[in-house]
């Protein structure tokens, strides 16, 4: 039943944004971090990882009560919530600081309800010590979910395989699952993608201050995601190539496409075509190279819309 899925193409882009600046700690990274995810949405990003996290700064006055990890106050966490309402997947670390007397707990964006914080396991599902704890300041679960992060295997800045440990590595780990969840399932929301996650943790429906839910099947996840994709692509649209530099193919197997606008960033309408059949071809190379989004409507009146780079 899996065999179509190795017939597709695996095309992927990556944006590495640092925002971090080791030396120091102070507010202003928090700051730095929305500039950084501004940015990956503005290149037409569908996930973000992010093993930054902020709690206590080099000046004290600008520490961050634990109350206020609720998810709706600090500023990351708001752009969270933000991202995640214009479809990003976001997926952050919980962080390292367990054991810490002064700041055992999540910090923030990891508080943020809307993205998924990963926790730090052992290879034998056993949570790593330095694993920072949940609920967020508004008692709202947290962790999410967690994976590997301790003995894992990694390549260092000069090329040498060694072990490594960190939520910083449980988070990428579980986005590249998550990434994998995203393509077999486009129009999955974030907040839906995360439901499903979690559901098919080992933990569910209980959850704990360490785990979260536990430790996800991804396998039952995709089973769960078929059954959604089958009834999707009942009208389901393909937009490709995506980048694209003259033109852009739209199809739909089942139903006709009757319109296709191009909308910029900022809302305004800039390209439109007619159409009347299941396939149509989109002229892109008078457009300003960036992101826009392509706007599908269908005979049954239907629209689809999609992010996509012009280059």
């Amino acid at each position: 039943t899996r065999v179509p899925y190795l017939l597709w193409l695996f095309i992927a882009s990556y944006a590495f944004i640092r925002t971090e600046d080791g030396a120091t700690e102070y507010l202003v990274e928090e700051y730095n971090w929305i500039v950084g995810a501004e940015m990956a949405d503005s290149i037409g990003a569908d996930i973000i990882n992010s093993s930054l996290g902020y709690s206590t700064f080099d000046d004290p006055d600008m520490q961050i009560p634990y109350s206020q990890m609720d998810g709706n106050t600090c500023i990351s966490s708001i752009a969270v919530k933000r991202l995640t309402e214009r479809g990003v997947h976001v997926v952050v670390s919980a962080g390292n600081s367990n054991g810490d007397d002064e700041w055992p707990w999540i910090g923030t964006p990891a508080d943020a309800v809307e993205g998924m914080a990963i926790a730090a396991v052992d290879p034998q599902g056993h949570i790593a010590s330095f694993s920072s704890l949940g609920p967020n300041g508004a008692g709202d679960p947290k962790p999410n979910v967690a994976a590997c992060g301790l003995y894992c295997t990694v390549i260092n800045a000069n090329g040498t395989i060694e072990y490594s440990a960190g939520t910083s590595i449980s988070s990428p780990i579980t986005c590249g699952m998550v990434a994998c969840l995203v393509q077999a399932s486009p129009m999955t929301t974030p907040a839906e993608m995360m439901d499903i996650v979690q559901q098919h943790a080992d933990r569910y429906p209980n959850t704990s201050i360490y785990y979260g839910y536990g430790i996800p099947d991804f396998g039952a996840s995709l089973s769960e995601l078929d059954g959604i994709s089958d009834k999707e692509n009942l009208s389901f649209t393909k937009i490709y190539p995506n980048p694209s530099d003259n033109e852009i193919n739209v199809s739909c197997k089942t139903q006709t496409i009757s319109r296709i606008r191009v909308i910029d960033i900022t809302g305004r309408y800039i390209s439109e075509i007619s159409a009347n059949g299941n396939f149509a071809r989109l002229d892109v190379k008078d457009i300003p190279s960036g992101m826009v989004f392509i706007e599908v409507r269908l005979a049954d009146g239907k629209t689809e819309t999609r992010k996509i780079i012009v280059r």
